[in-house]
């Protein structure tokens, strides 16, 4: 084994995900380098099986003697009121599983692993969002020695991530299994609709549902057909165009009275011949324009006829890197391929991890590479894309055929009624693949209340017809789709029986509960715990400081005590702060996101005055165009920043600065002189880190302030409870937001069936819209986060600065009048 961890030197490991023993089982039958998987608290995949401390103790002692690195997810957001849980149970697996890795989301669990004893690798999770090249040396500094890049990038911007790395820090990335719709750590939409955070490991996967969409179509009607009273020759008149009325005319000519008749009866008898044929040109000429007012005003209100889309409009297909492996073995620094999947089966883990395998070390021969991509057709996944990872052919995941469905699972089929040899109301399908005895289907979407599952009593063909038992009355919709989700393949259940044979060898330890205090003593760090936990989480004090101001230094407080940040293009709309009654004090500040654009429309005057908010996404494509925007309002003389990542503090030292200006082409050497009116600009800069960072304990705002910024706004997914708890162990000045726009998720992607600006509904009635801002969509309900009357309340537990959100709404969206709590009341599960 190298310095860095590498079992097998030059090959990048392949990473393969256990949400049970026999996951992990058959990750082992496969040949996997390396297993992820969770405990049954603190996991980012709660809905999987999981592992006791005394499961993963014996299954860790098999995978070492194995040489197979073990990887334990504890990357789920930790609240104020379960840090000493969380320290206990990290003693627990230092002692008793001693795994190679942590995987965490929550840069101040790694202080507190370390107090407790884990002397192993610290992963950062996808869903800590390093997305952008400089962030990685802040998760760096911050103890990592792996970073889990985002499943968004394309191949050119995981390179970008590559060369910018610093030493000693491994990147990782996802190159099979499903894709979430939003940004990891970027999607609060299970949490917006009951309570069940997705960073959390509890998420409902709402996008998954089906949503419907109202909106306007012009439709071209045909017109009304005349009505049967009309007679044939009237009808004629009416359609006859003015060629065949001159012809009509002539006829008539040359039926004119003989010349033995009177002259004066002739010319009689012609003009009113001449007069009838006038009337009736004018009558055909009045009613061809009373039709075509007439098909006109239909066609006007055709314009307001309303059309509906109703699909699932955010479930993404699969990812699949496939046969691009190849490029990505040309990446050194990514050390690492993972699988996603620690809620699919055995059967999904073997096939996948084998074919990767095969990619990696026999992906130059075209028959070998035919094996590997037949495994992954066999692994029981949705259809998959490349998604971005080509540039020049980036993927949509959203954009589908008529057939493909994005249930998990293999599709196999739509449900049918009647036909030969069966009754109308029997329930079947032809199956578009061989289902194999034994075999477990769903019959519907996982949200479908009628969903069932059924296993397979016999082998049936491709093309063959299954006959649905058991359905215990339940109506199935005709069309419904039918998955394979999982396979108890025989031959994959003997490897997996030899290797439970194996580890009934290792027995289970005796796991204690761990003394903390004991913990810390033999670390020789006794009470350092508590600077990270928390008085109130160790002690269980109760003591709430009477004026939280003397705790922090005049420099940690803002100038202002309120702030109202205005969405992109509504820059005009900022203001000049506004003084308190005795006119000494500013207390409401403006903000803005930090873009090129805000930075146009936002007066010169004013830049310095307003509070920047970082984008809660950077990427690598971007990530020159924020330098310079940086570098700009940096310039003017901004001091007041709030990132919405706690890695972009890196942008904020001289070095940051320096490489600013490398990079750029239209920013030329800085002199001694500007130099050092940055590197003071710097020391007096404002840094908050923003609700973005989801922040929700103190151990996180310990590392913040470290760090080195001036104060936090928290999570605003949080309950009451969980607020007051942490102020009242807070190292550092605290934020919260009081009202706004909160987004339900941040997307890189958007379908193409859906309007932007217009509002979608679910089934139960939520309503949501999207809306493009900068490089990314945000989907926003149409209901606002509203905490302002419980500003009291928050004031008396110590927050003081209190942000409010504007973003600006297209004028048809119809906001819904509701409390506003969020979790507030119900509390974050």
């Amino acid at each position: 084994m190298n310095k860095k961890g590498s079992i097998k030197s030059g090959k990048v490991k392949i990473l393969a995900p256990a949400g049970d023993k026999h996951s992990f089982l058959a990750a082992l039958a496969a040949g996997a380098d390396a297993i992820y998987c969770g405990l049954k608290n603190f996991s980012a995949r709660m809905e999987a099986e999981n592992f006791s401390i005394e499961e993963l103790s014996r299954l860790n002692a098999l995978a070492r003697s194995k040489n197979v690195q073990v990887y334990v997810a504890f990357n789920a957001l930790v609240k104020q009121n379960e840090l000493e849980k969380t320290a206990r149970i990290i003693a627990k697996i230092a002692k008793y599983v001693r795994p190679y890795a942590l995987i965490i989301q929550d840069p101040g669990l790694v202080e507190i692993a370390r107090k407790a004893g884990f002397k192993g690798e610290f992963h950062l999770s996808t869903l800590g969002n390093c997305s952008f090249p400089m962030g990685l040396k802040s998760a760096k500094d911050a103890g990592f020695s792996r970073v889990v890049l985002p499943r968004e990038l394309s191949i050119d911007e995981i390179k970008i991530m590559a060369q910018s790395k610093p030493d000693d820090l491994d990147l990782e990335m996802f190159i099979h299994g499903a894709l979430c719709y939003a940004v990891s750590g970027r999607c609060y939409w299970s949490s917006w609709f009951g309570g069940r955070s997705g960073l959390r490991g509890r998420c409902v996967q709402p996008c998954r549902r089906v949503y419907k969409q109202e909106i306007k179509q012009q439709v071209q009607l045909q017109a009304k057909p005349q009505k049967k009273e009309q007679s044939k020759h009237q009808e004629q008149l009416q359609t006859k165009p003015q060629a065949q009325l001159e012809s009509s005319k002539q006829h008539t000519r040359q039926h004119l009275p003989s010349p033995v008749q009177s002259e004066s009866q002739s010319q009689a008898q012609s003009e009113s011949q001449s007069q009838a044929q006038s009337q009736a040109q004018s009558q055909a000429q009045s009613q061809a324009q009373s039709q075509a007012q007439s098909q006109a005003q239909s066609q006007s209100q055709a314009q307001l006829k309303m059309q509906f889309h109703t699909q699932r409009f955010f479930s993404c297909l699969d990812f699949s890197a496939d046969v691009l492996v190849k490029v990505l073995k040309d990446i050194p620094e990514v050390t690492t391929w993972k699988i996603e999947g620690r809620k699919k089966s055995p059967h999904y883990v073997f096939y996948t991890v084998r074919a990767y395998q095969i990619l990696r070390d026999h992906g130059h021969d075209p028959e070998q590479k035919k094996v590997a991509l037949s495994f992954l057709n066999y692994a029981l996944g949705r259809p998959a894309t490349h998604y971005n990872l080509l540039t020049q052919n980036s993927i949509n995941p959203l954009k589908k055929d008529k057939d493909m469905e994005t249930g998990s699972g293999l599709f196999a089929g739509r449900v049918r009624y009647g036909g030969e040899n069966l009754k109308s109301d029997i329930p079947h399908f032809i199956t578009w693949e061989a289902l194999l005895q034994d075999d477990i289907l769903r019959i519907g979407y996982e949200d479908d209340n009628f969903h069932t599952i059924q296993r397979v009593s016999r082998s049936v063909p491709k093309k063959g017809r299954f006959v649905i038992q058991n359905s215990k009355g339940i109506k199935f919709k005709k069309g419904t789709p039918v998955f394979i989700v999982d396979r108890r393949e025989k031959e994959v259940w003997l490897l997996i029986h030899e290797l439970e044979r194996e580890l009934d060898k290792y027995s289970s330890p005796d796991v204690r509960p761990q003394d903390i205090d004991e913990k810390l003593s033999e670390n020789n760090s006794a009470g350092n715990l508590e600077n990270y936990c928390g008085t109130d989480a160790l002690n269980q004090s109760d003591n709430r400081s009477e004026n939280r101001s003397e705790k922090y230094s005049a420099k940690h407080f803002a100038k202002h005590s309120e702030i109202c940040l205005y969405g992109y293009g509504d820059e005009s709309r900022i203001k000049k702060t506004t003084h308190s009654k005795s006119n000494t004090r500013s207390v409401v500040g403006s903000g803005l996101w930090l873009s090129q654009n805000s930075v146009k429309r936002c007066s010169p005057k004013k830049i310095k005055d307003v509070w920047w908010f970082l984008p809660p996404v950077v990427w690598p494509a971007n990530e020159k165009e924020f330098f310079q925007t940086l570098e700009q309002v940096l310039s003017a003389g901004a001091i007041n920043f709030v990132l919405n990542m706690p890695w972009q503090i890196s942008c904020f030292n001289i070095n940051a600065i320096k490489t600013i200006n490398r990079i750029s082409d239209d920013i030329k050497d800085i002199s001694d002189i500007n130099t050092m009116n940055r590197i003071n600009a710097i020391n007096r800069l404002n840094l908050w880190a923003g609700p973005f960072c989801n922040v929700a304990n103190a151990a996180h705002i310990q590392f913040l302030k470290q760090v080195g910024f001036s104060g936090a706004f928290v999570s605003p997914e949080l309950g009451e409870n969980d607020f007051i708890s942490i102020a009242e162990n807070s190292v550092l000045p605290l934020g919260i937001v009081v009202r706004a726009n909160w987004p339900l998720a941040i997307s890189r992607i958007v379908s193409d069936e859906i309007v932007a600006d217009h509002l979608f509904s679910s089934p139960r009635g939520e309503s949501a819209w999207v809306s493009k801002k900068e490089h990314d969509y945000w989907i926003f309900p149409n209901w606002q986060l509203d905490l302002s009357h419980k500003r009291d309340v928050l004031k008396q537990a110590g927050y003081t600065l209190f942000l409010t959100i504007d973003e600006p709404m297209h004028k048809g969206i119809i906001m819904k009048q509701r409390p506003g709590l969020w979790n507030w009341e119900i509390g974050l599960l």
